[in-house]
């Protein structure tokens, strides 16, 4: 069972990055240590965000690949990796991911052989409903739904939220299928333990006190997305540690 942590700092950072442009889409990358050698019992820590984009400028393969890349050398030389990306937009209300954000997220497990996509519901956080603003993905052949548990839920549930019983029967079954036919070719292959993940994030009461001492503060305004970045190139989109 692999399992994602977020930091609440990082939480908190991309909440304030869809804060800041709240009537805009919003893209940024999730960061955490160097990953190395993934199992099926992984923990892959999520301490990090970087901020992209504050407009449709996701869309735009040129735009993405840059992004990538200035962040990929950062990552290298702070013995970082690129664990996912976020998005939010006015849209976001369907299970269905935007087709661009896929892209990114495939593109990001073909680097670290693994990969998680947050949503952020801005219709929630609007409605300071900030503890349940976020929806997970992972990749295991497609794009799956993940539960999102709290350290502070008596009843901490394993593996993948399916939309349907029907849905979840039918990605086991292809798996088993893939592994089936990987070991008649004489390979092997880490299908086997991409049907099962854990998404896990700090106290929902702390985190939600903490953000609207954020808000008051107005931290959101001291968020620098890369787009500011290309507009101004003294503003530092890398590193930011907004307490």
């Amino acid at each position: 069972m692999s399992q994602f942590n977020l930091s609440n700092s990082t939480y908190h950072q991309l909440l304030l990055h869809a804060t800041k442009y709240f009537s805009e889409p919003i893209t940024g990358l999730l960061l955490g240590p160097e990953i190395k050698n993934i199992s099926s019992t992984s923990t892959i820590q999520i301490t990090n965000c970087v901020p992209l984009f504050h407009s449709n400028a996701f869309t735009l393969s040129s735009n993405v690949d840059l992004a990538l890349t200035l962040v990929s050398t950062f990552c290298e030389s702070n013995a970082l990796s690129i664990i996912g990306v976020y998005h939010s937009s006015s849209n976001n209300n369907s299970q269905d991911l935007p087709s661009p954000i896929k892209k990114i997220g495939e593109t990001i497990n073909k680097m670290t052989k693994t990969s998680v996509v947050l949503i952020i519901d801005d219709q929630k956080l609007k409605k300071g409903k900030e503890q349940s603003a976020i929806k997970a993905y992972c990749y295991s052949s497609k794009w799956i739904n993940v539960k999102v548990n709290s350290v502070s839920q008596k009843n901490f549930k394993e593996g993948i939220e399916e939309l349907s019983n029907e849905e979840n029967e039918k990605d086991v079954l292809v798996i088993e299928e893939e592994e089936e036919k990987e070991k008649g070719q004489g390979k092997t292959k880490n299908s086997k333990f991409l049907k099962n993940y854990q998404f896990q994030i700090g106290d929902e009461e702390m985190l939600v006190e903490k953000f609207k001492k954020l808000l008051l503060e107005e931290k959101f305004l001291q968020i620098v997305d890369f787009e500011e970045h290309l507009k101004n190139p003294e503003l530092d989109f890398l590193t930011q540690n907004i307490n």
